[in-house]
């Protein structure tokens, strides 16, 4: 059983649980049971890093340092009370010698992880290329129902969001964005879709709660509306 080989361990708010750059021959992973962990990493135009994504309950952290050993290349924030199950690369190896259908279970997982972070990878490039335009241009972004985008793909709104900045840590540096960006997200809470939003991303937004529209004229009265109030505010 694979939980026999794991150890589990707690975090704090605001504690690092893995940090960009640290490398070891006795490297871990961290499969996340409870809370938010932000994931940061360092661009050189930025004294502060920068959220790249936040993973919650189900995510696997150091997966590939688990495999490889190399240097981590990101760090790893709790964002709330984080309780995780902690397996180190000698644990991994003495799994593979007592029990190797076991460990070739857990590594054909972890490989259909990463399979799935690629093509979500993919998925965030044609929203980044959106948000760029928009942002170059100071022009709105409307995403609809929000909930059934992929995890990662919302969390990549974290920074763009709170920053206005869109990072890009492979090449050491960041899009700023025009005056006049902003993004407009609609989700439907009767259906609330397939990814919840996670806490990070809804403390991003201001969220109005709006009636079910009869017809496409009364939703553009209530768009009306609700742009009216907000010029009002914003004067």
């Amino acid at each position: 059983c694979i939980v026999s080989y794991m150890r589990p361990c707690r975090f704090e708010d605001g504690d690092v649980l893995l940090q960009e750059g640290e490398q070891g021959e006795n490297a871990h992973m961290l499969l996340v049971l409870h809370g938010d962990v932000s994931v940061e990493a360092t661009v050189m135009s930025r004294e502060q890093s920068v959220v790249v994504t936040v993973l919650g309950e189900g995510g696997l952290i150091g997966e590939m340092a688990l495999l490889d050993g190399a240097p981590r290349v990101a760090t790893c924030v709790a964002q709330s009370t984080v309780i995780c199950a902690r397996l180190t690369r000698r644990d991994l190896r003495r799994m593979m010698d007592d029990e190797p259908a076991v460990a070739a279970r857990l590594l054909a997982s972890i490989g259909e992880r990463l399979a799935e972070r690629l093509r979500e990878a993919s998925r965030q490039q044609r929203l980044y290329h959106q948000l760029m335009r928009a942002m170059q241009d100071g022009a709105l972004v409307r995403i609809e129902e929000l909930t059934r985008v992929p995890s990662d793909v919302q969390d990549a709104l974290i920074t763009i969001l709170s920053e206005k900045t869109l990072p890009v840590p492979e090449l050491n540096t960041e899009i700023p964005a025009s005056r006049g960006f902003n993004v407009i997200a609609t989700a439907n809470d009767r259906d609330r879709g397939v990814n919840e939003l996670s806490s990070a991303l809804k403390r991003r937004f201001n969220t109005v709660v709006l009636p079910l529209p009869d017809s496409a004229e009364a939703e553009t009265a209530i768009v009306v509306q609700r742009v009216e109030s907000l010029r009002k505010q914003l004067e």
